[in-house]
């Protein structure tokens, strides 16, 4: 197996506890499964982060609501002070915030968090985040982005995760004019289940901008298991739970390869042999160990990998954080139109830099296919709406991981590659 450079991030469980009781979620419907119930220690995270001066960026959310975190304050001074980026991008309820926290996260550049709710109103919202107040979420919400005004500060970029289900489909419009008046992106991801049905299916695709309405549907038209490129993740991002176990992935709630990064450090534990398998087995260089956390994987990846033949390429497996490359601000023409290819925190900081550096230059709308509405104020558009080409002199690919799958969907529309700029390199 070719050997590939130790991850620039992680993701450690900050909390494993919830006030919420969703119904299909593993963690509250089996005990905690073998994760466990508590949350990360300032002790634990400083001895993580001075151990492995490589991790630039931490991911805190996993198994649980972070906020319950009695020590997460610290922990986020501590990252500020050691420059190491925080985000709670997999989910958090945001049902339960002091001020001290939110404040926090705004004076210590905490970068971004998505806000789980599946709803406008109280009673489709509670169906299935059991316990949650819709209201205060958005009430946490509208507090958050004051505090971000008081401190003149873009952080923490605000993300609402919407999953599409069959109860909730007539707050679709609703959460797309709340998104737009709280002024954060708004994005919608497909259901755990393959029941979902939608009332009007050309209609939610159009508020949506989901090309597919179940996982099942988007198997058929991509060939691809949905969200499969977690697997990647035991490569580039490795998850680590809240008392030092190597979990892998976020996916096996179960499993986990029974060793401690607290206490063998980072590449020790991914060295480990039954780890290393998992990669083999995801590479299709060994065959399935039933015992191995990623045969046992509940979203079926890895079983539908090995069906399919549909397995991780060793080349995609390449270093994760990416910076901006200065160069670009000089290549771009005077008084250009730009379109920026992506609709996350690289493409968001591409656009400040292009406000900052560049005035004569207007960034008119983002790209992306997953990520439909608005952000920052522009609209974002599917990369496959061929007529917004016509009003752009330069699309910029904001994303180092997939610049080639970016710029191949490009040419494959007719845009030439000399339109077309890479904005991102490796960090070093």
């Amino acid at each position: 197996m070719s050997k590939v450079k130790l991850p620039n991030r992680v993701r450690l469980d900050a909390c494993t506890l919830c006030q919420l009781q969703c119904p299909s979620c593993y963690m509250r419907l089996n005990d905690y499964c073998g994760r466990g119930k508590g949350y990360l220690k300032i002790k634990d995270f400083k001895g993580f982060v001075d151990a492995h001066d490589y991790i630039k960026e931490i991911e805190l959310s996993n198994d649980g609501e972070i906020f319950l975190n009695p020590e997460l304050i610290e922990i986020i001074k501590y990252a500020y002070e050691r420059d190491v980026i925080l985000t709670a991008n997999t989910g958090v309820n945001f049902n339960t915030v002091s001020d001290e926290i939110m404040e926090g996260m705004v004076k210590y550049g905490f970068r971004s968090l998505s806000v789980a709710a599946d709803g406008v109103r109280q009673e489709i919202y509670s169906f299935y985040r059991r316990g949650g107040n819709i209201n205060a979420v958005f009430s946490n919400i509208k507090r958050l982005v004051e505090y971000k005004k008081k401190h003149n500060s873009q952080y923490p970029r605000i993300r609402w995760q919407f999953v599409l289900m069959n109860h909730n489909q007539n707050d679709v419009q609703k959460a797309k004019e709340v998104a737009q008046e709280l002024n954060i992106q708004l994005s919608f991801k497909l259901g755990w289940d393959d029941d979902f049905e939608a009332k009007d299916p050309i209609l939610v695709k159009e508020l949506t901008g989901l090309e597919y309405l179940s996982r099942r549907d988007y198997e058929r038209g991509t060939g691809h298991k949905y969200l499969s490129e977690m697997c990647n993740t035991i490569w580039t991002k490795p998850t680590i739970n809240f008392d030092g176990t190597l979990v892998g992935c976020e996916c096996e709630p179960k499993k986990d390869y029974k060793v401690n990064v607290f206490e063998i450090g980072l590449e020790e534990a991914m060295n480990c042999k039954e780890y290393v398998y998992s990669q083999k087995m995801l590479l299709g260089e060994e065959p399935v160990d039933y015992d191995n956390p990623c045969a046992a994987c509940p979203q079926g990846h890895y079983k539908w990998r090995a069906e399919h033949g549909d397995f991780v390429k060793i080349e995609e497996l390449s270093p994760t954080c990416f910076t901006i490359d200065e160069k670009i601000f000089k290549m771009i023409e005077k008084d250009a139109r730009v379109a920026i290819f992506g609709a996350h925190d690289m493409a968001l900081d591409l656009k400040y830099e292009f406000d900052k550096q560049r005035h004569d230059i207007e960034v008119v709308c983002f790209l992306d296919r997953f990520r439909p509405g608005k952000l920052d104020g522009l609209p974002v558009y599917s990369p496959f709406s061929i007529d917004r080409y016509n009003s752009v002199d330069v699309i910029v690919l904001s994303s180092g991981t997939h610049q080639s799958a970016m710029r191949d969907t490009l040419v494959s529309l007719g845009i030439g590659n000399d339109r077309i700029i890479d904005a991102t390199i490796l960090q070093s």
